[in-house]
């Protein structure tokens, strides 16, 4: 169906940007059931919440309002029985009643997003289990209340192809074990910023979570090459990983992900001494699909990790280089060769103004060339 963003101005001109279905331009009975998505970025009251319900057949439904986001929510999902997608991030003033109503009106929903709201508690997560069967995906960022029982609830109780417990910190090995035995359909998993991820872990998840395509551990310091070389056995269509200050790891570890061939998207952020040159020709020689390569702050990378890096990497669009204090103008002349290249960081180098000038000027012209292409 053919959709239109159209912008309305409701309540004293708060925007509202709403997705319309071309079909109709004013509700009915049967457009309320066409929503599919609702998106929550702040706020609004239940009143305004029916003015623009009442005037729009939608299926994706963005605000950024003020006002009491429990009475929006509650109305919304009363109206709209169809619902599949909602992400509340950054709600804050979301309370449990919201939960209960989302449990009680939208047994389709397939996605929920709660990053950042502090919810939900454990009877309300059980409410949600058992009133929306269907989830596959949901993020439970920094919720603080999600401990282990949580977790083995979410995993018993959905059959989930995305899971999002960064910074859930109250997480430990028993909940990373319970994703483990649960979690052959899982697709995406962060575990970043939680403690508690030993190799015996990793180890589980290698074993169970077969399926993984995204792997986020950052700020995890406690597993070493032993978790990650299971990972790379046990999870080879992965092609996103986040090795972000994974502190324990060795230049072994990080040269043993050339095992991951359909990579294409890796960050080793503050892997500061486990990054150096030998352990990137490595990677460079077997994994030449790479087409995101994060290196801040990696201070043992010189000019010569570079230039293995754009001699093997012939398919990397992003490269950060920020902080990578050994690299200079002749680790950057390499990266010319990169024909695909539109995105780089080469500041707190020892790269030349002229030399960054130039690598950007090329950059651009890479990002030109290729919508061109594409656009033909």
């Amino acid at each position: 169906m053919a959709m239109d963003v159209t912008p309305l101005i409701v309540a004293g001109a708060v925007a509202l940007i709403i997705m319309v279905a071309s079909k109709a331009s004013k509700a009915t009975a049967e457009t309320m059931d066409d929503v599919r998505t609702v998106k929550l970025e702040g706020c609004m009251t239940a009143a305004e919440a029916g003015d623009w319900v009442a005037k729009v057949g939608a299926e994706e439904v963005r605000v950024v309002i003020g006002g009491a986001v429990d009475e929006v929510l509650i109305h919304v999902v009363s109206m709209c029985s169809g619902i599949t997608d909602i992400i509340l991030a950054n709600c804050s003033a979301l309370t449990n009643a919201s939960l209960y109503a989302i449990a009680r009106c939208c047994p389709s929903l397939k996605r929920l997003d709660l990053c950042n709201s502090g919810l939900p508690s454990a009877d309300t997560l059980a409410a949600l289990i058992a009133g929306c069967p269907l989830v596959v995906d949901i993020d439970v960022t920094c919720c603080t209340l999600i401990k282990d029982d949580a977790v083995e609830m979410m995993v018993a109780g959905w059959q989930l192809e995305r899971l999002v417990l960064t910074g859930c910190e109250d997480v430990s090995s028993r909940g990373v074990e319970a994703i483990a035995a649960a979690g052959a359909q899982l697709k995406v998993l962060s575990l970043s910023r939680i403690a508690q991820v030993y190799d015996d872990g990793l180890i589980a998840i290698a074993a169970g979570c077969p399926q993984l395509t995204s792997l986020m551990l950052q700020w995890c310091a406690f597993f070493t090459d032993v978790g990650l070389l299971a990972i790379v056995a046990g999870c080879p269509r992965l092609t996103r990983l986040c090795l972000d200050r994974c502190t324990r790891l060795t230049p072994a570890g990080i040269a043993g992900l050339v095992g991951l061939t359909d990579l294409v998207e890796l960050d080793l952020t503050d892997c500061r001494s486990q990054a150096t040159d030998d352990a990137l020709a490595a990677l460079a020689a077997g994994s030449p699909q790479l087409e995101q390569l994060l290196l801040h702050n990696c201070t043992a990378v010189t000019d010569a990790g570079i230039e293995a890096i754009a001699g093997g990497c012939t398919q990397l669009e992003v490269l950060d280089l920020w902080g990578c204090t050994l690299v200079t103008d002749t680790g950057a002349a390499a990266l010319f060769d990169l024909a695909r290249l539109t995105r780089v960081s080469l500041d707190a180098t020892k790269i030349s103004s002229a030399m960054k000038t130039a690598v950007e000027g090329h950059c651009t012209a890479m990002a030109a060339g290729m919508a061109t292409a594409g656009s033909a």
